[in-house]
């Protein structure tokens, strides 16, 4: 169905028009790369992401440090990013090992949090090196070892000795993901979303000042939402830095 209204145009030509039209949804695309690479190698069902989610975060990290993992990813959604952990985010009656694939070969970038035995524990080598595979952008937090391998090329995100060590860490992984061509447009789309729905001042400053100061690829529907968020939502009308 998706082929059957195409023009006389080359394969090249269509798949570009239809990554470029506003009509196309995630079905639609989802089965566009299926035509192209093959049907998907994973179940969609399995994947832990919240309906509507506008860029989802695996983060690998050790069992033993399942709280710092929580920790971050709380915080990752304060900025409107979607974050996964395993042991938080399976479904009883789901086996554990399709949900974390499913997360793999769903998510836009993994963060690894490298407490000491990381870079010897074989899931979480393997989950790094599969998100690396995919070529999508793998940031390491720097907790007790630093960043090893293919993995050591990337510039770490520090875990600083403060109160919140989560919330800096979250907003440098914005920052860093913002900045990558890869996930600027898409991670822009989360933070105005989240933006829309600022629950405080503090909140709305916070987001505002991320988009202007963090390379955001704003696009002009990105604007017009923007705007009525500023005359609809009253913490983002009267925010002073938004």
């Amino acid at each position: 169905a998706l082929w059957a209204d195409r023009s006389e145009n080359s394969e090249f030509n269509y798949v570009r028009e239809m990554l470029a039209s506003p009509d196309s949804n995630d079905e639609d695309l989802r089965a566009l790369d299926d035509y192209l690479n093959g049907p998907g190698t994973h179940d969609r069902k399995d994947e832990p992401w919240r309906d509507g989610s506008s860029f989802r975060v695996f983060i690998s990290h050790l069992a033993e440090h399942k709280a710092s993992a929580s920790s971050l990813k709380s915080s990752l959604e304060w900025w409107g990013l979607d974050a996964s952990i395993a042991h938080k985010d399976i479904n009883p009656g789901l086996e554990w090992a399709h949900v974390i694939l499913a997360a793999l070969h769903s998510c836009d970038a993994l963060v690894g949090l490298l407490h000491t035995g990381f870079n010897t524990s074989p899931w979480c080598d393997q989950e790094v090196g599969f998100a690396m595979g995919r070529a999508i952008p793998v940031v390491p937090v720097r907790i007790e070892i630093d960043p090893y391998g293919f993995f050591g090329m990337i510039q770490a995100v520090p875990w600083s000795a403060g109160d919140e060590p989560e919330a800096d860490a979250a907003k440098t992984i914005v920052g860093t993901l913002m900045k990558d061509k890869r996930t600027s447009e898409r991670v822009t789309d989360a933070i105005v979303l989240m933006l829309e729905h600022a629950t405080s001042y503090a909140n709305a400053n916070a987001l505002a000042t991320a988009l202007l100061e963090g390379g955001a690829k704003v696009s002009t529907t990105h604007l017009s939402r923007l705007r009525r968020a500023q005359l609809e939502n009253s913490q983002v009308e009267k925010a002073p830095g938004a």
